[in-house]
């Protein structure tokens, strides 16, 4: 069993100015961990286990990499997101404006509506601005990764 922290994530050093890619980068990670993994245990079959983050980078990484694809029998993806601006919504709709600032009130949530509609475009844009500088903006997202892993998935 073989456990880390991506980057950005727990004590790992920060990677381009820090923060989570929400797997765009991370899957990355994914990658060399099963390639630091197939040359100390040749014999050894492997399997990835990733939730949230996790389960969205071990996705992505079985369909971009062919070493990967080939060399993973498996995926548990629990709590994946389905794409960034999937999570974006949830995040700033549910929790940012319907938890924290209108504390459940309708008619603040309401009201504040139009504000939300663009704090959630400029969160997706600043995700999407970060990943094309550091030249991933292809990346896909877990939902169009799944089509493309050549492994079960579960």
């Amino acid at each position: 069993c073989l456990l880390f922290d991506f980057r950005n994530h727990g004590t790992s050093d920060a990677y381009l100015g820090g923060g989570t890619f929400l797997g765009l980068t991370e899957w990355e990670d994914m990658r060399a961990a099963a390639r630091w993994t197939q040359q100390r245990f040749p014999s050894m079959m492997a399997a990835f286990v990733g939730t949230s983050t996790g389960a969205v980078s071990a996705t992505i990484a079985a369909a971009q990499d062919e070493f990967v694809g080939g060399y993973v029998r498996c995926i548990v993806a629990e709590n994946p997101f389905s794409s960034i601006r999937k999570m974006a919504q949830y995040v700033v709709s549910n929790v940012g404006f319907r938890i924290l600032l209108c504390k459940k009130n309708r008619l603040a949530f309401a009201l504040s509506y139009p504000a939300m509609i663009i704090v959630r475009l400029f969160t997706v844009a600043k995700i999407q601005l970060e990943l094309t500088k550091a030249g991933r903006r292809r990346v896909p997202s877990c939902l169009q990764a799944a089509k493309k892993v050549p492994v079960p998935m579960l």
